[in-house]
């Protein structure tokens, strides 16, 4: 008994496991849901940047999105950030949203997650949105 009560505080003292947006994404081919009268649909594979992140207090279909709490400048970098309480019982998820898709990928953050940092270099854009160069949660 001591032996579990013991790795039961451990594990709830070790950091949250750090989850990342992926960079890119690819798609297979899209297709029409139905045909435009004269008009022939062209569609290939293509690779998609990540554009937009954002954090849900609980799952994604309740549409909880959280605001950041703020943003800094870091050299040429900017980071927007939220500060999320570990102790959440509802827990957060990350969506990742990319260019030029209605594809996104969504995730549960880690249980005891503390923070989530993106990266974005102004300097470049996609989509009228700065580049992200890194989506963290831990």
């Amino acid at each position: 008994m001591r032996l579990l009560i013991g790795w039961a505080a451990l594990v709830c003292l070790l950091p949250a496991q750090e989850i990342r947006c992926p960079q890119t994404i690819e798609t297979k081919p899209q297709t029409l849901a139905r045909e435009a009268p004269g008009w022939k649909a062209v569609a290939r594979d293509s690779r998609h940047e990540l554009v937009s992140v954002t954090v849900y207090d609980g799952p994604v279909e309740e549409n909880a999105s959280l605001v950041p709490d703020g943003a800094r400048k870091v050299g040429k970098k900017v980071e927007e950030f939220w500060k999320l309480d570990a102790r959440n019982k509802r827990g957060y998820w990350l969506q990742c949203q990319y260019a030029a898709t209605s594809l996104t990928l969504v995730r549960p953050a880690s249980r005891g997650a503390t923070s989530c940092v993106v990266t974005a270099n102004p300097a470049m854009t996609l989509e009228g949105h700065a580049v992200i160069e890194a989506a963290v949660c831990k």
